[in-house]
């Protein structure tokens, strides 16, 4: 049982369900609410109590009235009593039902509220930065309770966010102390409290910072967002003498989702930057699409020149001053002079060494396979990226229609992919995306898509999921799953101490497994909403694989 205890009862769904309870974390709602819609239905239902009230009011004027006519048709005014009667008391039930829908209204957005507090408290580190205990830069200090104590403050967190993790027996920080810590260092590095001086306390630093550098990467190693597809082939296997090609069957859960992920990392018969699309056909001709988009892939492994920032530019810019300015595009798009800094008093082969790990370094951020560290600081930071354009290529070749719902599937950057697409209201009018499911990315700081449903699977040992240092949003069409996997009941997942194995899909395969046999009604209602994308019953799989390549 691989270190699991045996079940008791045999049965098995009630063991995984009665784990999952245990274990899960889940934040989400059953229903799609929001805390200033509460207060307008609090206040509508204020409204009509107050005019159930005049209402009642004026019916029992009416019978006075009638009261006062009785002696002269005693039947009929009798009567008409009675029915006054049976009104007010049927108008005075609906005023207090009324009144305690606005209380529960009222109480409903304070839970709500208290739910998200509760989310972000648990998964976001906040601290006064001031060493005066302060939450806001003192004025006349002028930043001087800030800006000495900042490398000091973050060397402390660091110190102290490892101490946490080596508490629970990991070797890497937590989603929560690497999110505080790159936020620390964000802070520092934009400028420490002058934003906060000019107003702009809300900026979010690490998406400021990552904004930089991406800026600065495009500069040193050429930008290019563009990107080509082609169709592409698994090899065929050999089954009884025949050629066949490998058996493929559409995700009917998140185990399965992230089992089609984890596929991508031991696929030696298909090149990097290959995306998976299924087309899903039921009985009666219903057809439906998964599209499952792999994370980062670039390495060290393919190395790429790195040339002077502004030298294309900059030349580019003095060449259309001159007679030869239709040659400026072509001056400014030349491939730049080699460029790494020369080490003073170093020997001489310490520069060739520099420079060939400057271009290793270089083919991991910027490659010809836009899965690439470049794309994942333009994701981040809300920009176009290569490899989102590279998936929307390959869906379009794929055939995607615009009435046939879509479920998107991405790991760790491709998490920041699909929420994306899923935003993108041009897209939005293309594909029909139903359902986004994201394993382990930093989607936090991203907007919740109208009319999908999405589910973000995290590891609090994992650090990826966190790098904004903001939870996902609670809604009633977003819910995040979180299983830590410190303290799980698996001994496949207790094993896990460090970032490469809780970011790594096997354990997100794990976890999946738990969500699928979970009765939370917030995981319930997000597979009612995806009810259009995950096949039940019988149903016929196409398999469809893309290459994107970054266009040069």
């Amino acid at each position: 049982m691989s270190g699991i205890s045996q079940v008791p009862d045999g049965n098995r769904d009630g063991f995984w369900r009665q784990v999952a309870a245990d274990q899960l974390i889940v934040s989400g709602a059953a229903l799609d609410t929001d805390t200033a819609e509460l207060v307008l239905l609090a206040i509508e239902a204020d409204a009509i109590a107050e005019q159930l009230h005049a209402v009642y009011g004026q019916v029992r004027s009416g019978q006075d009235a009638v009261r006062t006519t009785t002696a002269l048709a005693w039947g009929s005014g009798m009567q008409g009593q009675t029915q006054c009667g049976f009104a007010k008391g049927s108008l005075l039930v609906a005023a207090r039902e009324a009144e305690e829908l606005a209380v529960a209204l009222r109480a409903a957005r304070e839970e709500y509220e208290r739910a998200e507090e509760s989310v972000r408290s648990g998964t976001v580190f906040e601290l006064p930065r001031s060493l005066t205990g302060a939450g806001e830069p003192i004025p006349w200090l002028s930043g001087l309770d800030y800006v000495p104590w900042a490398l000091t403050r973050l060397v402390a967190i660091t110190a102290g966010n490892m101490q946490v993790a080596a508490d629970r027996g990991q070797l890497t920080p937590t989603g929560a102390g690497l999110g505080y810590m790159l936020e620390e260092l964000s802070w520092t590095a934009t400028g420490g409290p002058v934003l906060d001086w000019l107003g702009q306390e809300d900026v979010n630093r690490n998406v400021l910072l990552a904004s930089m550098v991406s800026w600065t990467a495009g500069l040193v190693l050429g930008t290019g967002t563009d990107v080509s597809v082609q169709r592409v082939h698994p090899t065929p296997q050999v089954v009884n003498g025949r050629f066949q090609m490998p058996h493929t069957a559409a995700a009917r859960g998140i185990e399965d989702l992230a089992g089609v992920q984890n596929g991508f990392r031991h696929r030696e018969d298909l090149p990097e930057g290959t995306v998976r699309i299924d087309r899903v056909s039921d009985a009666e001709g219903n057809v439906s699409w998964q599209v499952h988009v792999p994370g980062t892939q670039t390495s060290w492994d393919d190395p790429r020149p790195v040339g002077h920032p502004f030298f294309g530019s900059a030349l580019g810019m003095a060449t259309a001053m001159t007679p030869l300015a239709a040659l400026a595009p072509a001056v400014r798009n030349a491939p730049a002079p080699r460029f790494m800094p020369a080490v003073p008093g170093a020997p001489a082969w310490t520069g060739p060494l520099l420079q060939g790990t400057g271009e290793r370094v270089a083919g991991a951020v910027r490659n010809p396979n836009p899965l690439d560290w470049h794309s994942n600081l333009q994701l981040f930071t809300g920009q176009e990226a290569a490899s989102q354009n590279g998936v929307v290529e390959a869906m379009r070749a794929a055939g995607v229609a615009p009435d046939e719902p879509v479920l998107l599937s991405g790991h760790s950057q491709a998490g920041m992919i699909v929420m994306n697409m899923a935003n993108d209201p041009v897209l939005s009018s293309e594909f029909s995306f139903d359902s986004v499911v994201t394993f382990g990315g930093p989607t936090g700081h991203l907007p919740t898509p109208e009319g999908a449903a999405v589910m973000h699977v995290e590891h609090p040992e994992d650090v990826v999921w966190n790098l904004a240092n903001q939870p996902n949003p609670v809604a009633g069409n977003r819910v995040t799953v979180a299983n830590p996997l410190s303290d799980s009941q698996l001994a496949a997942d207790a094993e896990v101490n460090h970032l490469g194995e809780s970011h790594d899909l096997p354990a997100y395969q794990r976890t999946g497994t738990l969500i699928d046999a979970s009765t939370d009604p917030a995981i319930e209602s997000w597979r009612e909403q995806s009810a259009g994308v995950l096949p039940t019953g019988e149903v016929t799989t196409e398999t469809l694989y893309f290459q994107m390549r970054r266009e040069e």
